[in-house]
């Protein structure tokens, strides 16, 4: 299997993975999780063996371009929750501090997809700059989340006085 995105968090990550043999990504989650339990309970010197994790992978099959790059864009926008809490539901305050933080945040492999060197050798992206036109692409999808995050909920926001039901 090809890495393809990853995005890691303080207490979750997100990978896009392209499987290229059968069974590919669960060998490779099985193997990815073992490895970092090992490590963790060396590191910590954990006597008691046993899950770090609750719950095993979420694994989603992508069936066409867009869903991947809703996917994409959702992971690559996901350390804008640590600057900006909420924000998917309520839109960033400042779009233009968003990218800037995004450029600036080194656990995920956005900087590589748009040209910036970070982790070049973690993540196969020629597959994403051939589905989406490059790196430049990329950065314009990414940002162009960004803005319809926000620009949707500053519509709900002119909206929420007219509608009889509370949403929250």
């Amino acid at each position: 299997m090809e890495i393809l995105t990853f995005c890691l968090m303080p207490n979750h990550y997100h990978l896009v993975v392209r499987q290229l043999t059968d069974g590919g990504v669960s060998l490779f989650m099985k193997k990815l999780g073992n490895s970092y339990v090992a490590y963790f309970n060396k590191k910590y010197h954990r006597e008691r063996m046993g899950s770090l994790f609750q719950g095993s992978f979420k694994a989603i099959h992508i069936k066409t371009d867009n869903q991947l790059m809703n996917v994409i864009c959702y992971i690559f926008t996901n350390p804008i929750e640590l600057l900006e809490r909420n924000w998917k539901e309520t839109g960033t305050k400042d779009p233009e501090k968003a990218r800037e933080y995004l450029k600036s945040y080194r656990w995920s492999s956005y900087l590589d997809c748009i040209g910036e060197k970070n982790f070049p050798s973690v993540t196969q992206r020629d597959f994403l700059f051939d589905t989406f036109g490059g790196q430049n692409k990329i950065k314009e999808l990414v940002e162009n989340w960004i803005l319809y995050k926000t620009d949707l909920n500053k519509g709900f926001d002119e909206i929420k006085d007219l509608i009889l039901e509370e949403m929250s």
